[in-house]
């Protein structure tokens, strides 16, 4: 089981809201691990709350592609302990490669949604191991899984942990330094949610 709670209220008549309201769910839990082929821990809270056109009451299909709302989301203590992940390696396809244990620490992340396009407003990530910043955008699709990600990403890593991460050592090489911040290095999220792809940014 994944612990924690989710509510989740559908309503509306002239259109459709959706709020879902996740409390302390468990990252390693349920089909997660499976579903990513990542073992990871840590909990997980979010708050989500859009209103999208159509409404299944009046067997109308829900267009979320034209949705408004907010997405927040923020995590305590979320680690990777292990299991595979592709890494693209200079811009090609992604090679499997086994991923050591990385703590993500807390991950804080709120997006405003304006007729399905997500503009975030915050996204950071800290812990022992790595910082992270993320800007861009996020343009939901008429199914949810099929919305697409738009996100430039720094991130800075510390030497210890750079020193444990064996072969992906040199994709982390790879990226380019930020012009803006030097210690950190920049990467480009795309793809769809359901099967992101990370690049270094150009």
């Amino acid at each position: 089981a994944m612990g924690g709670t989710v509510h989740v209220t559908v309503g509306g008549l002239s259109g459709t809201s959706l709020d879902v309201d996740v409390d302390g769910l468990q990252a390693g839990g349920g089909n997660l691990p499976r579903y990513t082929g990542v073992d990871m821990e840590g909990t997980l809270n979010a708050k989500v709350s859009l209103k999208a056109p159509g409404t299944l009451i009046r067997g109308q299909a829900v267009d979320w592609s034209q949705a408004t709302g907010t997405v927040a989301l923020d995590t305590q203590g979320l680690t990777i302990k292990g299991g595979k992940a592709a890494i693209p390696m200079g811009g090609g396809p992604g090679m499997p490669m086994d991923l050591p244990r990385v703590v993500l620490g807390e991950l804080k992340g709120d997006l405003q949604f304006e007729k399905g396009l997500g503009t975030v407003k915050d996204l950071n990530l800290k812990s022992e191991d790595l910082e992270g910043l993320g800007t861009g955008t996020v343009k939901l699709g008429k199914r949810l899984e099929y919305s697409e990600l738009g996100l430039d990403v720094r991130l800075k890593f510390e030497q210890a942990f750079q020193q444990r991460l064996g072969p992906l050592a040199l994709a982390v090489n790879m990226l380019p330094v930020d012009r803006e911040n030097p210690g950190y290095r920049g990467g480009r999220l795309t793809g769809m949610v359901s099967s992101p792809r990370f690049a270094a940014k150009r």
